[in-house]
């Protein structure tokens, strides 16, 4: 998987908030029934939705070079890439998925994804 630029991740960033803003007055109540507790709501849940695709997107870019190979925890050899695995981790954002290089040690075989 080659090094995302900067420019993609605007890319895709600005894609995920117009996605987020269209659902947001997709649902908007009419102006006469909406009360300032939904439209709070509507503000917390559509932030939220941002912060975990901001959070994803960088997450993601972080963890997806495969150039610097880990040494397995078991015999110390360097580890081979093996593929780009998709992954669930906590952030203080919430739950987000994230596609992170996998290193497998043949001698072992041990698998594992670099800490971050």
């Amino acid at each position: 998987m080659p090094q995302t630029s900067d420019e993609e991740i605007k890319v895709r960033l600005m894609k995920q908030a117009e996605e987020l803003i269209d659902k947001l007055l997709a649902e908007k109540k009419p102006k006469d029934e909406i009360l300032l507790s939904d439209i709070e709501q509507a503000a917390i849940e559509t932030g939220e939705g941002l912060k975990q695709a901001i959070t994803a997107e960088l997450v993601g870019e972080r963890f997806q070079h495969e150039g610097d190979k880990p040494r397995c925890p078991q015999c110390g050899e360097v580890m081979r890439f093996k593929d780009y695995r998709k992954r669930w981790i906590e952030t203080k954002a919430g739950s987000v998925e994230v596609e992170r290089a996998y290193f497998y040690c043949k001698a072992c075989p041990v698998g594992l994804f670099p800490p971050g």
